[in-house]
């Protein structure tokens, strides 16, 4: 983010649109399978928009953050993207 601001000089907008889905069977899911479903999908948007936020109030713009219905509803095979989203 900072070095959006410095290259451009202002942030309007953040989009976290980024996803990352591996389906599994959650008992043979490894401590990293987890991992990596939260950090793509939860800790990553997340640390973005802590970052983006000071930028985006002096410019009055906006975050956009696209979820999924399985954070809802849930999908077989899915439990780590599920929970993220």
């Amino acid at each position: 983010v900072s070095d959006c601001v410095a290259q451009f000089g202002r942030l309007d907008v953040l989009a976290n649109i980024a996803g990352f889905h591996k389906m599994r069977h959650t008992v043979s899911m490894t401590d990293d399978d987890w991992a990596a479903d939260l950090s793509v999908n939860l800790t990553g948007p997340f640390f973005l928009c802590r970052a983006a936020i000071p930028h985006l109030l002096e410019t009055g713009g906006n975050i956009v953050n696209v979820a999924s219905i399985a954070g809802v509803e849930g999908e077989v095979y899915s439990a780590g993207y599920c929970a993220a989203k």
